[in-house]
C-alpha cells in the first residue's frame, strides 16, 4: 500500500507493482518505464512528467489521475479495461488501429 506516497523522480523502471495501491501518490517525473502496473489503483495520482514508456497498465485504475497526457499514454500498454481520467476518455492513439482492423 503506497497510498499518498511521495515518489517524485523515483526510478521505478521495470518495478513489479501489480495490484499496488498508489491512490493519490505523487509520481511527478517518476520513471515507470516497463513497470508492471497491471490492476494497480492510481486513482487521483499525480503523473505530470512521469515516464510511462512500456509501462504495463492493463486494467489499471487511473480515474482522477492528474498531469497525465496522451503523449505519456502513447508509449504505455493499456487495454479497454484501463480506466482513464475523464479528460482522456476519448480514444487512445493505439485504439484507433484496433478498431480499423476489426472493421476489415
Amino acid at each position: 500500500n503506497l497510498k499518498g506516497a511521495n515518489l517524485e523522480k523515483a526510478d521505478l523502471v521495470g518495478a513489479h507493482l501489480k495490484r499496488v495501491w498508489l491512490g493519490g501518490a505523487y509520481l511527478g517525473w517518476a520513471d515507470l518505464g516497463e513497470a508492471d502496473l497491471e490492476l494497480a489503483d492510481l486513482e487521483g495520482a499525480y503523473l505530470k512528467g512521469a515516464i510511462l514508456w512500456g509501462a504495463y497498465l492493463k486494467e489499471a485504475f487511473l480515474y482522477e489521475a492528474t498531469g497525465l497526457t496522451r503523449e505519456q499514454l502513447a508509449g504505455a500498454i493499456i487495454d479497454e479495461r484501463t480506466t482513464l481520467p475523464d479528460y482522456l476518455q476519448e480514444e487512445h492513439p493505439g485504439d484507433k488501429e484496433s478498431e480499423e482492423e476489426e472493421k476489415e
